[in-house]
């Protein structure tokens, strides 16, 4: 499902924004679990705690990761665009060879 999210937010990256709340989500439905174990009295409370907060942080690590790769890759096609692609102008040019670039 971490595959599928990334395609979405790698097509669409305004959708980061709502996956915001589906985080949130996430978490507290991890939530009730905690709120009977801490119930109960038991000692496992804070290893499940832990337990659960690592495989969150390391759910949403999953999907968002595509962030940092496609803006890398934006950015190699923008430096080939302006090293391979584009005609360096010069700093000085007149006015009749501006046509020319």
């Amino acid at each position: 499902i971490s595959k599928f999210m990334q395609t979405l937010i790698k097509k669409d990256p305004g959708l980061v924004k709502k996956l915001r709340a589906t985080f949130l989500k996430l978490g507290s439905a991890l939530d009730l679990p905690l709120v009977r174990i801490g119930e109960a009295g038991t000692e496992d409370f804070r290893s499940v705690s832990e337990c659960y907060s690592k495989e969150l942080v390391s759910y949403v690590r999953k999907v968002l990761q595509i962030i940092p790769q496609s803006m890398f890759s934006l950015l190699e096609e923008i430096v080939k665009v302006l090293t391979h692609d584009m005609a360096e102008v010069p700093t000085r040019l007149d006015k009749d060879k501006l046509k020319d670039y």
